[in-house]
């Protein structure tokens, strides 16, 4: 009786013990899985976060080219647009239209006051839309299209602009400048983000092209 009793006691034991290995083998092998499974988060985080970087010096190294671009288009088309109204003098004595938003909004909407259009010396109709004045390179157009790109990688994007200045530093160039504001997400994942402020100046030269048709 009493060896059937030792023998009971040794295989519980023995049971335990086996119990207890797998548990800890167990633990063990979960432990490594979190381990493994939050490495691997981390690095395609730190993929994601490199690509959101590589995205925002993208968006800023062209903004300051097609800042320059638009830019130089709305100079022409504003000056064109006041060699052919016949309310030229207005215009031309309205700093805050030619200096400020009137710049601002072709280069945006390619419009002035909301008018697409205008009309020429010789009564024909002028559309600021066409390639000889804005075309399609106007900062809406341009937004949406980093837009896009940004969700082409599986970013959402959104861009403004503020504190926007636009004067003639001296008689050969005008200076264009803002403040564009970016702010970027990634879809997949609410941990990566970036809002950036990214200052924009450029000098546009006065030189080297005509005014009116």
């Amino acid at each position: 009786m009493e060896l059937r009793c030792g023998i009971t006691k040794k295989g519980f034991f023995f049971t335990l013990l086996v119990f207890i290995f797998f548990f800890l083998v167990l633990i063990s092998v979960t432990t490594w899985n979190r381990v493994q499974e939050q490495e691997d988060q981390n690095i395609v985080i730190d993929v994601r976060v490199s690509k959101m970087n590589e995205f925002s010096n993208m968006v800023r190294e062209d903004a300051i080219r097609m800042t320059h671009i638009i830019g130089l288009n709305a100079l022409k088309s504003a000056a064109n647009y006041v060699a052919n109204n016949n309310k030229a003098w207005p215009y031309l004595n309205n700093s805050n239209c030619l200096l400020g938003s009137c710049i601002y909004e072709l280069m945006y909407n390619a419009s002035i006051e909301g008018n697409g259009t205008f009309i020429d010396r010789k009564g024909i109709v002028k559309n600021f839309s066409n390639s000889s004045y804005m075309g399609a390179l106007i900062f809406r157009n341009w937004d949406q299209q980093m837009i896009q790109l940004a969700n082409s990688s599986n970013f959402n994007a959104n861009l403004s602009r503020d504190n926007i200045g636009i004067f003639q530093s001296d008689p050969w160039s005008v200076q264009i400048g803002y403040n564009l504001y970016l702010n970027v997400s990634d879809k997949a994942s609410d941990t990566v983000s970036r809002s950036e402020i990214m200052p924009v100046l450029v000098a546009i030269p006065l030189t080297n092209y005509t005014v009116g048709d």
